[in-house]
């Protein structure tokens, strides 16, 4: 670190922080408890640094006397992280070399496994353990709720998910395509997306450009998914957002109407906008969330959307949806695409059917240290369950997984050809 980034961290007004705490020597000399409990919080959290050699006033404790004086400080560190620790922390150190004096600064890794905590020992044996976690203002003590999910989870909740989503329909009356005796992805059958569609025929027929179909159809389909998923969620909590609770608190949450909805969405169609407050198109009455939670929908109403579920400084579950190619076909990764290009013969430019394809992102957290918050387990369930859910009906990936090799299809088709031609040819013979 240069000295004039040091100096700048070291003169802020807030200078301690999430991830950073200025000790002077003499407390890490005098006053070992205190250095366990601030090395214990960070390694509780998100890891951090301690610099040693740095009064609350910024000011620098001055230079080491000799090398032996910084072997000692850097033993008087592992002792702490070894012996008034539990378990031990994982740590690296450092000294900087400054005009003004020498500071030791010891990096603390983040946790990976049961918290850490401060101990006392009576005997050669731990008689008492101490768990802390690091505040933007300090450290905190650790509550049961904490406590218990910490020792559950190596780290905070984060779920991550990215796949595609192709949405095949008629360009006739965009409707959602779906074929017969083959397979079909759970979205072809989407009810909400296709009864609203055909409810509003007229006006998608107005806004779309058969020549630049990609320009508006796709549009379209990006800013009906936010309100689908709603639907498809919606099935899914009826009349509670976490059946396996065993909270009964947590069991039924509140219940979820239209009004709750954010939409900033910009540049969209009137008729959407308009259409989704239908609750003949959509029923949010049925669905069930957490107490607290908001919902927004955003976006710039052609290329990207956003569906976000929230509560304020403790958890996040957000579904992005960005608009990618636009193909005049049947989609041309289907195993089963060969034996439908002979069944429905039109596959080309020339086409009915056209597929519409996004890539959809869930990225969810939550913060445990949220004190106004306990159960985490049952939020977490709830979070991935969502996650399962979307992931489900919508990922084209998932689907193509799910069935069998387009050869068996192939093989199929061809046998039920070759016994076709021979029920003709002995049918023929007959007469």
């Amino acid at each position: 670190m240069e000295y004039s980034e040091f100096m700048d961290l070291i003169s802020r007004k807030d200078k301690e922080s999430l991830t950073l705490e200025l000790k002077r020597r003499n407390t890490l000399r005098k006053r070992p408890d205190d250095i366990a409990d601030g090395l214990v919080s960070f390694a509780n959290r998100y890891g951090g640094k301690m610099i040693i050699g740095v009064h609350d006033s910024g000011e620098l404790d001055g230079k080491y006397g000799s090398p032996k004086e910084v072997d000692e400080d850097k033993g008087r560190i592992d002792n702490i992280c070894v012996q008034n620790c539990s378990p031990p922390i994982e740590y690296t150190t450092e000294i900087l070399e400054y005009k003004d004096g020498d500071v030791l600064v010891v990096d603390v890794k983040r946790r990976r496994g049961p918290p850490h905590a401060v101990i006392k020992k009576k005997g050669g044996e731990i008689r008492e353990r101490t768990y802390y976690a690091r505040t933007s203002h300090g450290k905190r003590l650790l509550t049961d709720s904490q406590l218990d999910w910490m020792f559950k989870n190596p780290g905070d909740f984060v779920d991550k998910r990215q796949f595609r989503a192709v949405v095949a329909y008629n360009n006739e009356n965009y409707g959602l395509q779906s074929f017969d005796n083959v397979p079909n992805p759970p979205i072809a059958h989407d009810f909400f997306m296709g009864y609203f569609i055909q409810e509003h025929l007229e006006e998608v027929k107005a806004v779309t450009n058969p020549k630049e179909e990609y320009e508006s159809i796709s549009p379209l389909f990006l800013n009906l998914l936010p309100y689908s998923i709603l639907v498809r969620i919606g099935w899914s909590n009826v009349h509670t957002w976490n059946p396996n609770t065993e909270n009964p608190d947590h069991r039924k949450g509140v219940n979820f109407s239209l009004e709750d909805i954010e939409d900033v969405t910009e540049n969209r169609f009137d008729f959407i906008t308009e259409g989704v407050k239908d609750e003949k198109f959509f029923n949010p009455w049925q669905m069930f969330v957490p107490n607290g939670l908001k919902i927004k929908i955003s976006g710039d109403g052609k290329y990207n959307s956003e569906l976000k579920f929230y509560i304020e400084d403790f958890l996040e579950l957000k579904i992005s949806i960005r608009g990618g190619s636009w193909e005049s076909a049947i989609p041309a990764e289907h195993p089963v695409s060969a034996i439908l290009n002979q069944t429905y013969r039109r596959v080309n430019a020339d086409s009915k059917i056209r597929n519409s394809r996004y890539v959809i992102s869930i990225d969810s957290w939550m913060d445990i240290f949220n004190v106004n918050y306990r159960n985490y387990d049952d939020y977490q369930v709830w979070m991935k369950r969502i996650g399962d859910i979307v992931e489900s009906w919508y990922s084209w990936d998932k689907f193509l997984s799910s069935i069998p090799d387009g050869i068996l299809y192939r093989i199929d088709w061809n046998l039920k050809t070759l016994i076709d031609a021979l029920d003709s040819k002995s049918n023929k013979s007959r007469l």
